[in-house]
């Protein structure tokens, strides 16, 4: 605390009319940033700032570029906080080796677009990408290696399709770059940690990403509702031309393209993008048809990583059915005997005129067998059912088979001719 008095000229007053304290910083540079219960500009006086703090504030931070902050405690130094209309001075020196000795680094960065290019062509279908503004600015901070100070800001106007090229000054290994979109709710922030890498390439690509999730799903059989293990579903989405398939060589936010039920019919897919429609295609699964692909839209319920069971995406598979008749020549066999591997039981019968449903139905063939007939140990060359997506039926819609006339215990095998529609003896 100095003697002098602070005449009027000197004089600043806080908002409650009260005369501040004047701390005077002696450091011979102009390149510092204070913070603390300041009242006023800290104005840089011939190697001194001026800073006026409101009375009986305890400290003062101070920060200098290549430099960790300094939190200046006025209690451990004279006893309490500052006094208003008092003195004081503050000799601060920079250690030698301290300074900044970065190297101009070029940042060539973009927003992702709902594209599957890299960069530009808004106009892609809608189903697949959504729709999405895209921020109007960017903005660009260099923060020192030690995390805290701050050495730049640039910002960036999108004001065209292509990749824009900023060209950072100063830059050393270990300073972070973010990457901040500005008034945006469907871009995440990005900070890259500048490595040597970058500073011998002398630049770095980097993208601003759209907000992410996990895509849950459970599939569930549609007959009984319980959930299916072991299906494989594939999201239909070309990430090999992707922004992050391009830009994000470490593959942190490329979409995952694959995945499997688990035993309880769950799966998931991450880095699904926010509001975007995706399809889904199944693989073959024993016992059930396959859909082929589905759109699954969620635009109007938003993937959100934390998701809860009343949100996840409920898919259903649909049994396959196999369907026919049993016939002797013209009329049903009722009450025939078939038995088979299905998703629902082993052991089917035919109807009073000789017509049975097999939900469920499992392609490993049929046995059939009534009271006065050959068994028929009967295969299929391929699935005995081929699904007309345009009709949405299945062709053929019921299978014949004919039995004869004979001892139950001598077996037939035989196999049945999809394009005749009847057992091949």
């Amino acid at each position: 605390m100095q003697m002098e008095p602070m005449t009027v000229p000197m004089q600043r007053k806080d908002n409650n009319g009260n005369i501040c304290a004047l701390v005077k910083v002696i450091i011979p540079t102009s390149r510092v940033v204070f913070e603390g219960s300041l009242i006023g500009k800290c104005d840089f006086k011939t190697s001194e700032y001026w800073c006026y703090l409101a009375p009986g504030s305890k400290f003062l931070k101070v920060k200098y570029p290549g430099c960790n902050p300094l939190m200046v405690r006025f209690e451990s130094l004279i006893g309490g906080g500052v006094k208003g209309s008092m003195i004081y001075e503050l000799v601060l020196s920079v250690p030698d080796g301290k300074t900044k000795q970065g190297q101009p680094l070029k940042l060539i960065t973009g927003f992702e677009t709902p594209s599957m290019f890299p960069y530009g062509f808004y106009n892609e279908n809608k189903w697949r990408y959504g729709e999405v503004s895209i921020p109007d600015t960017l903005d660009v901070y260099l923060n020192l290696k030690d995390g805290n100070a701050f050495d730049g800001h640039w910002s960036v106007g999108n004001n065209s399709k292509d990749m824009e090229n900023i060209l950072l000054g100063n830059v050393e290994e270990g300073d972070v770059i973010t990457l901040s979109p500005r008034n945006s709710t469907s871009y995440m922030t990005e900070k890259i940690t500048v490595t040597r890498e970058h500073l011998a390439a002398k630049e770095i690509l980097a993208g601003v990403y759209r907000k992410r999730g996990v895509l849950k799903c459970v599939i569930k059989d549609a007959h009984t509702g319980k959930p299916i293990p072991g299906v494989k579903a594939e999201i239909l989405n070309i990430t090999s031309y992707s922004f992050a398939s391009n830009i994000d060589k470490n593959k942190k936010y490329v979409l995952q393209e694959e995945s499997k039920s688990d035993l309880n019919g769950k799966l998931s897919f991450n880095n699904a993008i926010f509001g975007t429609e995706y399809g889904l295609s199944f693989s073959d699964k024993d016992g059930y048809l396959n859909p082929g692909w589905q759109v699954y839209d969620i635009v109007k319920k938003p993937v959100d990583v934390r998701f809860s069971e009343n949100n996840i995406v409920e898919l259903e598979l649909s049994p396959a059915v196999l369907k026919g008749v049993v016939k002797d020549g013209k009329n049903g066999i009722p009450k025939a005997k078939i038995e088979c591997k299905s998703l629902y039981g082993e052991t089917f019968y035919t109807d009073e005129t000789g017509n049975f449903n097999i939900s469920g139905y499992i392609n490993e063939g049929i046995t059939v067998s009534a009271p006065c007939y050959k068994t028929l140990v009967l295969y299929f060359k391929r699935l005995p059912y081929i699904y007309d997506f345009n009709t949405e039926r299945q062709i053929p819609e019921n299978i014949n088979i004919k039995l004869k006339k004979g001892d139950p215990s001598e077996k037939l095998y035989c196999d049945y001719d999809l394009v005749k529609n009847k057992v091949i003896y």
